[in-house]
């Protein structure tokens, strides 16, 4: 890898790495960042948003509670990539390779803290009467819990991968210190800067 961190332009941008026989080579990030999953490069400049879940959702799709549960494991962490299901006007922040930061609401006792950060694989639109097991088995929706999350015609289908749970969770005060933790700006996606990003998963990460 380069001694410095290099700008980001894209998900498929050129990687300089040497191989272990010294040899120079270039290697798109996002396949660097599959080989080696879970790994995120956040290069400065690297889109990310923070996305809300509550935690009765939060605790069967990223599994990042403390003390493990004695439940079945939910279907979704069966999956590779996983599904996270939001409005349909969260389509357009949902680009391929963005950082994504779980935001577990203080709603029913939730941790009120960025809990979990993944990368976006893809997302799409999907009429809500066209939604079938495809769409909900890699989430923790059912047909009979989608009402939950608006009541949109269409929803958005989020696939994520590389998910990584955060050692300490980064609280609501950080996030409002950062400039990106009013209650407006959690009850739906939103973007956050790159700088923001940065901060977030150094105290998260504990770097």
């Amino acid at each position: 890898m380069p001694d410095t961190s290099p700008t980001f332009k894209s998900v498929d941008q050129q990687i300089e790495i040497y191989r272990p026989d010294g040899n120079r080579a270039f290697v798109p990030l996002h396949a660097i960042e599959s080989h080696l999953s879970p790994a995120l490069l956040c290069l400065p400049g690297r889109s990310a948003v923070i996305t809300p879940i509550q935690r009765g959702f939060a605790e069967h799709l990223l599994e990042h509670a403390a003390q493990g549960s004695l439940l079945p494991r939910a279907r979704a962490n069966l999956y590779s990539e996983r599904h996270y299901l939001s409005a349909k006007k969260t389509l357009k922040l949902f680009t391929r390779g963005t950082i994504i930061l779980f935001y577990e609401s203080g709603k029913d006792h939730g941790a009120a803290a960025v809990v979990a950060v993944a990368r976006v694989q893809r997302a799409y639109l999907r009429p809500e009467g066209a939604i079938d097991r495809t769409d909900l088995d890699p989430s923790v929706l059912s047909a009979e819990t989608l009402s939950t999350i608006g009541q949109s015609e269409s929803k958005t289908i989020t696939a994520f991968d590389n998910l990584i749970t955060l050692p300490k969770p980064v609280p609501l005060a950080t996030l409002q210190r950062l400039g990106c933790g009013k209650a407006t700006q959690l009850i739906s996606t939103t973007p956050i800067t790159s700088d923001q990003l940065q901060a977030i998963l150094q105290e998260g990460l504990q770097l």
